[in-house]
């Protein structure tokens, strides 16, 4: 509300308005007088400061804004007129006429009316109540009132304090007249009634407190007029809205909040809604009479309004929360046993269970309401403490549809006892707090109310279900409070569950038993019984979280558990029924209502698991996307079902169950397959299945398959349709659940016979019974349609898995046959038998299949057809077609296949060990055997192949294919490791086929999606398993396929396929001249994905290639891909100015290849001349040259590029013409760069001139010396001269140029890095150099000449600049030239080059930045520097160089590198004379303890660094025991006590611990003896370690420093002088255990006390023993005693 500004509007213009109207005269002037009073300035004064505050507050009008200025002041002039005119014409209708006429009486009230509503002045009113409004809102007033309240002084509390008092009196008449009309006064109510409503909103909301104002509804806190007197105009307030007001106006604005006829349009019940929460935070009414007048009145306009199609707005939600806030704040002053009365009673609790769910905010105020009125921990749980009823259970009705009656134990049918009778009874105690539960068993009465029996009958069932909501909510109040009382009662957990359990069946029950019968459920839309269901499983949720009810609890006549029963009994009848048909609420309802059940005890569910099964099987079932919640309550039950049953070792009664469940013809159970999570726990118990089950299971499965086969499809006369599908349904169900068991049972050394002989029972039951008559081929064909081919199906999977585990369960057993004749076990004929012979029928079919014509023409003609046109090529197809073979059981077969392959593999095994036994004592066996069922082996494979190559060309749609319905690509992957050592290169070519053709997405478009993602799936799975990579018989094809697989998908998307030459060894020359074919119209590939994908995953394979000459072949077609590629990108560039990213990746992948490539090709004398090998370097720059600011292809074509120089250095001997045109082409490179920028030909070289360098520091460049014309050190020497040539050349960009303040460029920056390889291959060849040919002494003068310009111009541009690559440039310079140090101090003064390195090593670290190069580069200069340069090295790091010191880290730094790399003796004797400043020195290095943690490990690490050399190096300096302490204490406040011991994250903790135990093991291993003189600093810094251990919180870093601390403890041993200071650490252990210690840190730290404990004498343990306590001494006796038991020696057994 905004202020009221001093003197604005003042008295004159509001005097001069009044004059002119002489009936508001004294009114006007009236007000004037108060207006300045409250501002405290007279009228001129008021105009005065009018005016200052608007010349202050619009300066610019003054100067040049005359008429501005003119403008506006009339404008507010009108306005304060205005404003005052209505307000004026207001209190001038306030006459003694118009008070007259307010106090007729009400037998005139219609003349009275009429006449006032020609006397008031409705106009006025409407445009002071949009004032309140434009005050009062947030900005959603009108736009006329929000100007006028921003330019006018009265504010919105003045025009409040004149409306509000007309506005109660109108609406107190219009109250009185409601009160005996019908329709709640909305009728008769007129513009003026109205406007009342409008102007008493505005008016409350301008007058009230502003503490209790906020949000658009109420707060619970100022709900009961606790602030009032907090406002000023209290008074006010109070005079007009007394307690006799309020008790009318209050009820007469709930309903028309509610109201939806006349004034609708006009917001009237919106302004209603808003008087309604302002007087509801005045209204004290006694709260029993507020509960029965108020709360009902609104609980039934809410009700009314919820069952309209609209249903409650926020207005009337409001309303509803400020109902509830006002009960809530008068339960405060209310006595607490009628407060109880009223709240329990049977007309309260429904209404508050009915506004409980009007919004999410008024069910927390009835839970508070509820939880203060009914259970108060002081006034109310005492007595239900004592109560009678809840010291018994309530008595059980059997359950009885369709009457009110309930059978007794005797078997008589009586009347239900009546509440007050169960309380009397004897032995109970009866108190007020049982009026609770006889309220909610009359709500939930059986009996049908009298009277109308539809209205009443309806009215029950909608106080039901409001008493339903409540239920959950009491329930958890009295669960709370008696929780809450427990903490204060020790030993009475049973005891308080009891009292739970018991006060939830007396609150339920009554419930159950409504819910529980028939009829009158039924009527109505359902809605009741859902509400009630709903209730019924959130308090059976509540019982579970609060563990009211256990198994193990005390329940010695078993009424807990009965009550159960009844329940259980109950909701399973609703499931059974066909009221849950479509009901989706009601299914998720009972759902959670039995899952909660199995959660209590699963024996309640036990004898009735199949009905549970059945109804939770049918939830999964909808497919409806918004069902999502019901499947998954579904899911989660099953699968609870299982894991209980699992754990209860009862796995066959589910089975049973949910075999019975089928049984009910339930045409959903087979959705069980469809939960993973059900899957995954019915494996995990089978795995953990007992071995006395596995027959009792295996017999299950073996009678439920023969009995379904053998009583419906054996039947003489066929059955109907439908039976015939839910029987197949059911047989299928029960072969998948039967492959489940079979697949997780593990086989060991003690069942496996048992297994062995449960397979050969199933082959000749189950799988024959599947099978069916059949007795061949052409049988089996015409048995496939149909159901006869699915049961088919189902038989051949259930033989391939008997077959898996019958081959396991041979490897247990130690005399195995290996049935040699006839092969297996499993496919014997019996003698007269007419079954199947399955063995016989998959020979016949592998050996027809691969020895037809088709499969001939497949085997030659399918890989090249799919290489020249891929899986478009219809000839494919045909070529992939299977006749013979019905195509339900392709993939049965097939699976049946690869398991006969996995049985013949192990018997194959045992075969050869039985030859290999043989053979040892020389008897003769034959090999034939073996070899035929090898030979068997390769047929299958090349049958599964060939089953499974059908599907990867299949060209027809999902929809209308039905041999797509399953993946057969799944089995090949999954059997991998076996089919591999059967299989030929072709086999394993098309699966690596497959495999490209799915992690690239290509072939999986054809496949429905659920196939797509399993295929996918599986190829994901396979090529992260490290195993595949050991499958050698694929990874010998994989880079050869991968390779092919990309070169034909990128030729399928270009044009001009035809002029390319697949031959091998051409394949490059053809692509290079068609790239430069200028009609080449070479487009981006349309399989430019699949490409880059298929490349990334060969060069990102960690394959290692045998060294062949094949793998030239794989170079030239790679090689020949990224001329390709290069050429499409560049035509792409030029088109749009971009290239695609899948492009750049295949040209960046094909580079990355060739790298991997070179170093396994295997050259003849021939190959140097293929154009893939010859022609290589000249086109990876070329190809490279359009593009190079791609960082990923340059970097590729680099390393390519070094490659190749490496392939060319290896064969110099064999073949010395490849480097020689190796080198002519770079030269031509360098000569002629064409429109490569000069920074990526300079990187190309660079790449080779450091392979070259690292090849000569191996001495490789000396090492060939062959028949060449050439030496290889003369080529290499030759090339660096020309680069040396050309950088000095005028095209170049020599370091000369650059000054001071120039920042280093891209170009630049190459150009160093290129210089420093050249330099240092100079450096170590050209004082050793003979005058030759290769350089003369000038070109070596002006070499050192270039090295000392070169130099100079990057120390003076490293001063200047501020990148951290030029940074790194002009580092890997001085370290490349530090190299060869003799060569470098030649060039340059010696500290010159000294002094530069330290300016570097400065600057480095005044930026942060490691400088390993740096480092390395003084260390090698330290090597060969001489005494004076040692010297002028320590005089700089200590002496002051403008004003400042070196960072003492860089001290020591390099204090260290001359402690290690110092290798003269006078560099000794100088380094000795410096250690102790030196050593001063470095201690600074600990005292930054303010610095972050991160710089504080590095200064530990460096000063540990620095100590230990120092400390082993005795020759340079002896430590004094001074010393030795000093060292100590510096290190001993890294672990002062309180810090922080968070998570170490960055594992600085850890480092600096092990830093400081590395210093001291030093000490220990060096200077024991100077130790025994200064125990005292060693001590106490161990002391500080074992507090900084027991600190530690993080479980990593914990385990570091206890493995450290122990390793100093360790080197204590040998030391026994310090047994008398090792109690000291002892007793800190000791205190900690005494404190509290985590058993982590205990379990680590036992070394490190094992170690002290081995120092102490018998002395030293008593003298322990006597320091402890009682409780100390029962903590460490363990630990003492597995010490003398695991560590302490005993001697000599």
């Amino acid at each position: 509300m905004a202020k009221r500004k001093p003197g604005k509007g003042g008295g004159r213009p509001a005097a001069a308005a009044a004059g002119r109207d002489e009936g508001g005269r004294a009114a006007g002037e009236e007000a004037a007088a108060k207006r300045r009073r409250r501002t405290g300035a007279d009228e001129g004064d008021g105009e005065a400061t009018h005016h200052h505050q608007r010349h202050r507050k619009e300066p610019q009008r003054s100067v040049g804004g005359g008429e501005m200025e003119a403008e506006t002041r009339p404008r507010e002039e009108m306005a304060n007129d205005e404003v005052v005119m209505h307000i004026s014409a207001f209190l001038s209708w306030k006459s003694p006429r118009a008070h007259a006429l307010e106090e007729t009486t009400e037998g005139d009230d219609a003349i009275n009316r009429s006449a006032m509503r020609r006397e008031e002045p409705l106009d006025s009113i409407s445009y002071l109540a949009g004032f309140l409004e434009a005050e009062t809102s947030s900005g959603d007033g009108e736009v006329t009132s929000k100007e006028v309240a921003s330019e006018v002084a009265i504010t919105g509390e003045d025009v409040a304090t004149l409306l509000l008092p007309w506005a109660v009196a109108r609406l107190m008449r219009l109250a009185a007249s409601s009160a005996t009309g019908n329709d709640g006064g909305v009728g008769e109510m007129g513009e003026a009634d109205a406007l009342a409503w409008r102007a008493l909103a505005g008016s409350l909301g301008a007058l009230s407190p502003k503490e209790i104002e906020g949000g658009d509804g109420p707060t619970s806190e100022g709900a009961g007029g606790a602030n009032r007197g907090t406002s000023p105009h209290e008074g006010l307030l109070s005079g007009s809205l007394s307690q006799g007001a309020l008790n009318r106006l209050v009820p007469c604005a709930a309903r028309i909040s509610f109201a939806t006829k006349a004034n609708a349009s006009d917001g009237v019940p919106v302004h209603a809604a808003k008087a309604f929460v302002y007087l509801a935070r005045r209204h004290r009414p006694p709260f029993d009479g507020a509960c029965h007048g108020l709360l009902r009145e609104v609980d039934q306009l809410a009700f009314a309004a919820s069952n309209s199609s609209h249903g409650l707005n926020v207005p009337q939600q409001n309303v509803v929360f400020a109902t509830l806030s006002m009960l809530h704040s008068l339960m405060s002053g209310a006595n607490a046993k009628k407060l109880f009365a009223t709240l329990s009673s049977a007309e309260v609790l429904p209404r508050l269970g009915r506004l409980a769910k009007a919004s999410g905010e008024s069910e927390g105020l009835v839970r508070g309401i509820m939880q203060e009125g009914l259970f108060h921990p002081v006034h109310h749980m005492e007595g239900f403490r004592t109560l009678g009823e809840l010291q018994t259970m309530p008595p059980l009705p059997k359950l009885s549809l369709g009457d009110a009656t309930v059978e007794d134990a005797d078997g008589g049918k009586t009347k239900e006892r009546e509440p007050e009778e169960v309380a009397k009874g004897k032995g109970k105690k009866t108190s007020f707090q049982s009026n609770l539960f006889s309220s909610v068993q009359s709500l939930f009465a059986l009996e049908a109310p009298s009277g109308d029996d539809g209205e009443d009958l309806a009215e029950s069932m909608h106080d039901a279900a409001a008493t339903a909501n409540l239920l959950p909510i009491l329930t958890r109040a009295f669960f709370e409070r008696i929780r809450d009382g427990a903490k204060q009662r020790p030993g009475g957990g049973e005891a308080e569950a009891r009292l739970q359990f018991r006060f939830w069946c007396h609150l339920v029950l009554p419930a159950l038993k409504w819910l529980f019968r028939g009829a009158p459920v039924d009527a109505g839309d359902g809605s009741s019984s859902v509400t009630v269901l709903s209730a019924a499983a959130e308090t059976l949720g509540l019982v579970l979280e609060f563990d009211a009810y256990l198994p193990s609890y005390t329940d010695l006549d078993g009424e807990h558990l009965a009550f159960l029963e009844f329940a259980t009994q109950g909701l399973l009848r609703c499931v059974e029924g066909d009221e849950v048909d479509g009901a989706d609420e009601k299914e998720m309802a009972l759902v959670a209502s039995l899952h909660r059940i199995l959660r209590l005890n699963h024996r309640l569910l036990h004898e009735r698991l199949a009905s549970v099964v059945s109804f939770a099987c049918s939830c999964l079932s909808s497919s409806d996307g918004g069902q999502l919640k019901k499947r998954t309550q579904s899911n989660a039950l099953l699968s609870d079902i299982v894991n209980i049953y699992r754990e209860l070792r009862q796995v066959g009664h589910f089975l049973s169950s949910t075999r019975d469940a089928f049984s009910a013809v339930n045409a959903f159970t087979n959705k069980l397959l469809d939960c993973g999570n059900v899957v995954e726990s019915l494996s995990m118990a089978y795995q953990s299945c007992p071995s006395g089950q596995l027959h009792e299971i295996w017999s299950f499965f073996d009678g439920w398959i023969v009995d379904i086969a053998a009583h419906e499809f054996e039947q003489p006369e066929p059955l109907e349709p439908s039976c015939s599908d839910t029987a197949t349904a059911e047989l299928s169900f029960a072969v998948q659940m039967f492959i489940i068991f079979i697949r997780n049972v593990r086989a060991n050394k003690h069942n496996s016979p048992e297994l062995r002989a449960m397979c050969e029972k199933s082959a000749k039951e189950s799988v024959a019974k599947l099978l069916g008559k059949a007795s061949g081929k052409a049988d089996i064909v015409e048995d496939s349609k149909g159901h006869r081919g699915i049961l088919m199906r189902q038989g051949f999977d259930l033989c391939g898995w008997l077959v898996d585990l019958h081959t396991r369960s041979c490897f247990w057993i130690d005399d195995v046959d290996a049935d040699l004749q006839q092969s297996s076990f499993l496919f014997r004929e019996g003698e007269g038998s007419d079954d199947l012979n399955v063995l016989a029928y998959l020979r016949e079919v592998a050996e027809e299949t691969v020895s037809s014509e088709r499969f001939g023409a497949w085997k030659v003609s399918w890989l090249p057809q799919y290489w020249e046109s891929g899986l478009e090529d219809n000839d494919l197809g045909e070529l992939s077609d299977i006749p013979g073979i019905p195509l339900p059981l392709r993939g049965s077969l097939q699976r049946l296949a690869l398991h006969r392959v996995h049985q013949l593999h192990a018997m194959i095994y045992y075969g050869n060990l039985r030859e290999n036994e043989r053979h040892a004592v020389d008897l003769q066996d034959d090999h034939s055997s073996s070899q035929l069922l090898t030979n068997e082996a390769k047929a299958l494979v090349e049958f599964a192949l060939y089953v499974a190559c059908s599907q990867l060309t299949m060209q027809s749609t999902p929809q209308t294919n039905e041999d797509l319905s399953e993946s057969l690509w799944v089995p090949v992957t999954q059997s991998l490791c076996i089919w591999t050592h059967y299989c030929e290169p072709l086999h394993a070519e098309l699966f690596l086929i497959w495999l490209f053709s799915t992690l690239c997405q290509d072939h999986c478009k054809a496949l429905p999606p659920s196939i797509a993602r399993i295929e996918t799936t599986a190829a994901l799975t396979l090529v992260r398993d490290a195993s595949f990579f050991d499958v050698s018989q694929v990874m010998s094809l994989f880079t050869k396929v991968g390779i092919h697989y990309a070169f034909a998908q990128f030729l399928r998307g270009i044009d001009a396929v035809g002029t390319i030459s697949l031959e091998p060894g051409g394949v490059t020359a053809s692509c290079m001249e068609l790239a430069e074919r200028k009609d080449a119209n070479l487009s981006l590939c349309s399989n430019v994905s699949a490409v880059a994908e298929a490349l990334a995953i060969v060069a990102s394979m960690p394959l290692e290639l045998p060294l062949c000459n094949e793998n030239l072949n794989l170079l030239d077609r790679i090689v020949g891909l990224d001329v390709l590629g290069s050429r499409v990108a560049v035509q792409e560039l030029d088109a749009h100015e971009r290239i695609d990213p899948h492009l750049l990746n295949t040209i960046s992948s094909t580079k990355s290849i060739v790298v991997n490539i070179l170093p396994k090709i295997l050259l003849g004398s021939s190959d140097c001349d293929a154009p893939c090998l010859a022609n290589l370097p000249t086109l990876l720059s070329q190809n490279s040259s359009d593009f190079r600011g791609e960082e990923g292809v340059l970097s590729a074509s680099c390393g390519a590029i070094s490659e190749h120089f490496s392939l060319c250095v290896d064969y110099h001997e064999k073949e010395p013409r490849l480097l020689e045109g190796f080198f002519v082409q770079m030269k031509d490179l360098i000569d002629d760069p064409g429109d490569g920028p000069f920074a990526s030909n300079a990187l190309l070289v660079r790449g080779i001139l450091r392979t070259m360098n690292s090849l000569d520091r191996q001495h490789s460049l000396s090492q060939k010396k062959g028949q060449a014309t050439s030496s290889l050190y003369e080529l290499c020497m030759s090339f660096v001269c020309h680069v040396h040539e050309w950088l000095h050349s005028g095209e170049a960009r020599p370091l000369e140029r650059m000054g001071d303040g120039v920042e280093f460029s891209e170009a630049t920056v190459a150009e160093i890095l290129l210089k420093s390889e050249i330099l240092s291959f100079f450096g170590r060849h050209i004082d050793a150099m003979p005058t030759s040919n290769l350089m003369t002494n000038e070109q070596k003068d002006a070499v050192r000449k270039s090295v000392s310009t070169a130099f100079e111009s990057i120390v003076v541009a490293r001063g200047s600049t501020h990148s951290i690559e030029s940074i790194h440039a002009s580092s890997y310079f001085l370290a490349s030239m530090a190299v060869a140090p003799g060569f470098l101090f030649q060039c340059l003064e010696p500290t010159k080059v000294l002094q530069a390195v330290l300016d570097a090593l400065d600057r480095a670290s005044e930026h942060g930045l490691e400088s390993p190069l740096l480092d390395a580069a003084m260390c090698s200069l330290i090597r060969n520097a001489d005494l004076e340069q040692t010297r002028y090295i320590t005089a700089s790091v200590l002496q002051e160089r403008g004003g400042k010191r070196l960072d003492l880290a860089l001290v020591i730094k390099i204090f260290h590198s001359l402690l290690v790399c110092a290798n003269r003796k006078e560099q000794h004797e100088h380094v000795s004379a410096q250690c102790k400043t030196f050593l001063r020195l470095s201690m600074g290095l600990l005292r930054g303890r303010r610095s972050e943690r991160a710089q504080i490990r590095s200064n530990v690490e460096l000063f540990a660094k620095a100590m230990t050399t120092l400390i082993s190096k005795k020759e340079l300096l002896l430590l004094s025991g001074r010393e030795i302490a000093m060292i100590c204490c510096e290190m001993n406040p890294l672990f002062q006590q309180g810090r922080d011991m968070k998570a170490d994250a960055g594992g600085e903790e850890a480092a600096i611990f092990k830093s400081c135990c590395s210093v001291v093991a030093s000490l220990i291993a060096h200077y024991p003896k100077q130790l025994y003189g200064c125990p005292s600093p060693l001590f106490s810094l161990l002391l500080a370690l074992l507090s900084d251990v027991l600190q530690t919180s993080d479980k990593k870093c914990l385990t570091l420093n206890c493995l450290e601390h122990a390793k100093v403890c360790e080197l204590l041993i040998p030391h026994r002088m310090f047994k008398k200071h090792v109690v000291g650490l002892l007793l800190a252990y000791i205190r900690a255990l005494n404190e509290g210690m985590s058993p982590l840190a205990k379990s680590k730290l036992m070394p490190s006390v094992y170690a002290l404990l081995d120092m102490c004498s018998e002395f030293e343990t008593r003298q322990i023993n006597a320091m402890i306590d009682v409780s100390s001494k029962a903590l460490f006796a363990p630990v003492f005693q597995s010490y003398r038991k695991y560590y302490q020696y005993h001697g000599q057994a």
